[in-house]
């Protein structure tokens, strides 16, 4: 996709391998690679039925995706972005218990995408000899409204 704009990931956490299904047996979640539809037990029609609800994104990695892939696919651009002179964000949002604060923060064995960002600007900045570097990041977690 292309990164002028708005990209949304998600990553569901779950085991369960593209369906959640209800004690009935009935398909109550099923996703794909870029598609979440909740099944409403009620709707006749199966998976993307009228009423069935949808939620599109740009991608939907699997749950055993490892943060570093996730980097490859969503930091490392944006990273490469900020050396053509654009402004960048990534933004981390999704309910508590999601894994937000271990896919930005990381672990010691397991560097998040901060680390894995600062690690990637520095091979690119030791990379120009024609020119001297300034880099400037800012860090902010909101967490219940506060900053």
């Amino acid at each position: 996709p292309p990164l002028d704009g708005l990209t949304d990931k998600y990553k569901p956490r779950t085991h369960f391998d593209g369906e959640i299904h209800r004690t009935d047996g009935s398909v109550a979640w099923k996703w794909s690679d870029k598609r979440i539809v909740y099944q409403d037990p009620l709707d006749k029609e199966y998976y993307y039925g009228h009423q069935a609800q949808q939620y599109v994104f740009s991608n939907i990695f699997p749950m055993m995706t490892t943060t570093k892939e996730v980097f490859q696919q969503i930091g490392a651009p944006i990273v490469k972005r900020t050396f053509d002179g654009y402004n960048c964000c990534i933004f981390a949002y999704g309910q508590t218990n999601s894994g937000k604060t271990f896919t930005i923060s990381g672990t010691p064995d397991s560097p998040g995408i901060i680390s894995l960002a600062v690690q990637n600007f520095f091979e690119h900045i030791s990379g120009l000899t024609d020119r001297r570097s300034l880099l400037r990041v800012a860090f902010l977690e909101i967490y219940n409204e506060q900053l």
